[in-house]
């Protein structure tokens, strides 16, 4: 965060008037990108609003703000030192800097803002960053995969920078640099999801990341483990298990066949038990989807009921999921109807499906929801994941004559959802499927 007292000192000493550049970070709406590019003797760094739906129109980018860079260099010898001092106060500025060795802004992600470098830039911070005498924290580490993760997805970086990023850090053993390389490109593959040859690539593409995991970790659970090695394994087994590693499709399969067989889910570790009954219903056919079914009715703790009824939409045979939504409408209970929308959201052959029964029942579903607020975690879950511009002109032609005072919000940002994913889907579509065919 943003230390008023620290900031507030730095201003000063440049005669600014401190009350009015500090009432931009805190009564102005959004934060500052930093664009870097390299010149001759060092860099020159230029703020703007950062604006999820991309660069902002010259009437949305008056404001500016005083910015605290916290430049991490690299002398001659190779040691490390942060400089605190440098303030980015104006629109532009040039500092003078060794671009030859090592360096980032906003060294420890301290700052509110993110920082777009070149692809080239990158990848060499990405190098140094992946380096195990690295200079830099992992703090660093995260920003970076945070940010250009970020400014993929809002157009001001190519969406390969973060392929490469993740490609870079395989050999990274900390929990949390792999969720963030997980959800990266779940995110991708989530978005994406009606272009099957990426799918099948990025798929590839995180089995190879993480199926070395699971091969190092294994599947079992010590009882004196490191919470973050075990935090590590789930993650690892959930991302190979979605990208269809046989190894652990495999695995969990033969777990649930085993707790259905048993009556037992004893045999599956409390953190593999939803994403086992996914596995299992996802590529087995109607006996786990019949299986699953059965949990729901008799679960005796609510992580077992709610993983079935997740369970019960990630089926990829077309007559179960008529049959999911049958069960939907007439046997779930209306506190449970988010848990079941969001299994089928999360299911890539039964997104749209979702949002068409939706919208077919939607005059039952607001007799269920009437008398709470549901209705908008429906609404973010039947429609948030979708992804095309025809998408998001239907949605908003479905609600035109619709009542949505109770969930207006919860709309609005379904709608900036698909806008934004539809964006991305446009603007990034060949430049991620060039990057995942030339890997070969």
């Amino acid at each position: 965060m943003l230390l008023r007292s620290t900031c507030g000192r730095e201003l000063r000493k440049l005669a600014l008037d401190v009350p009015k550049i500090m009432d931009n970070w805190v009564t102005k709406i959004g934060y500052p990108v930093v664009q870097v590019a390299e010149v001759d003797g060092g860099i020159r760094v230029r703020q703007h609003r950062f604006l999820d739906t991309g660069p902002a129109a010259p009437e949305d980018d008056e404001t500016i703000w005083a910015i605290p860079l916290s430049i991490l260099a690299t002398d001659s010898d190779g040691k490390a030192s942060i400089d605190r001092g440098v303030l980015l106060h104006e629109r532009e500025q040039v500092l003078q800097l060794d671009t030859s060795k090592p360096f980032k802004l906003n060294a420890g992600a301290v700052g509110m803002y993110r920082v777009l470098y070149s692809p080239g830039r990158l990848a060499k911070i990405a190098q140094a960053v992946a380096m195990s005498n690295s200079i830099f924290s992992l703090e660093d580490k995260l920003g970076l995969l945070l940010d250009t993760l970020e400014l993929s997805k809002a157009g001001y970086s190519p969406t390969s920078s973060a392929l490469t990023l993740y490609n870079i850090f395989r050999d990274e053993h900390d929990r949390q640099i792999w969720q963030s390389v997980a959800d990266g490109i779940s995110d991708m593959t989530s978005t994406w999801f009606e272009h099957s040859d990426i799918v099948k690539d990025l798929d590839a593409f995180s089995r190879e990341l993480f199926g070395p995991i699971v091969n190092r970790l294994g599947t079992d659970y010590p009882d004196d483990e490191d919470i973050d090695v075990c935090q590590l394994r789930t993650a690892a087994i959930k991302q190979a298990a979605n990208a269809g590693y046989s190894n652990v499709v495999d695995h969990l399969t033969a777990l649930f066949s085993k707790a259905v067989e048993t009556g037992d889910d004893g045999c599956i570790h409390p953190d593999l038990i939803s994403i086992a009954y996914q596995t299992a219903v996802r590529y087995g056919g109607r006996k786990e989807w019949e299986a699953v079914k059965a949990i729901i009715a008799k679960a005796q703790t609510p992580q077992i009921g709610n993983a079935a009824m997740f369970a019960l939409g990630t089926t990829h045979d077309k007559e179960l999921q008529e049959e999911t939504w049958s069960y939907i409408m007439t046997k779930a209970r209306d506190q449970d109807l988010y848990i079941y929308f969001r299994g089928l959201q999360s299911n890539p052959t039964a997104r749209r499906f979702l949002a068409d029964k939706f919208k077919a029942d939607y005059d039952d579903l607001c007799k269920r929801t009437v008398d709470n607020f549901r209705m908008q975690y429906l609404v973010q879950f039947a429609l948030s994941a979708l992804a095309s511009t025809k998408d998001y002109e239907e949605t908003e032609a479905f609600f035109k004559d619709k009542d949505t005072s109770t969930f207006k919000m919860a709309l609005d940002q379904a709608l900036d959802n698909i806008k934004a994913r539809a964006a991305w889907v446009e603007r990034s579509s060949e430049d991620v499927r060039q990057w995942l065919e030339s890997r070969g």
